[in-house]
């Protein structure tokens, strides 16, 4: 009774990380993304910018803002991602039987051991698709 209520727990948590990675590994994404857009256009709003010898302190702010705030971001993903592989090994020490119950195949205990925190939640949420198309709009 009691490893069904720490199965229970463990999926719950499990389920938990998932979603927090998922979310913040969107937002950070984005940033990225309005980051490197916003570097782009600030050649054409204000090219001193790259130089040094920029007068807009506003667009200066708004480039400095835009970095910290990324940091920020892979800074909690890195969070995320530790709360999701702590989530993995509290399911894997339940043995292989009880943790294949939470994995519901999604992914092959073999293949497991070599996994990161992204390729897990690739696996366990089938968002393959979605993932590379935001790791292609970065490139």
């Amino acid at each position: 009774m009691e490893e069904d209520k720490e199965l229970c727990r463990l999926s719950m948590k499990l389920g938990s990380a998932l979603n927090k990675y998922g979310f913040v590994n969107d937002y950070w994404i984005t940033l990225e993304n309005m980051s490197e857009n916003y570097d782009f256009i600030l050649e054409d709003i204000d090219p001193g910018a790259f130089t040094g010898w920029s007068d807009d302190k506003i667009t200066e702010k708004a480039s400095e803002m835009l970095r910290v705030t990324g940091e920020l971001f892979e800074k909690m993903l890195e969070d995320c991602e530790r709360d999701l592989l702590d989530a993995v090994v509290g399911i894997a020490a339940l043995g292989e039987e009880k943790a294949k119950l939470v994995w519901e195949d999604a992914v092959s205990w073999e293949e497991l051991v070599d996994m990161d925190a992204e390729e897990i939640y690739l696996r366990l949420t089938g968002g393959e698709e979605e993932m590379e198309g935001g790791e292609d709009e970065e490139e």
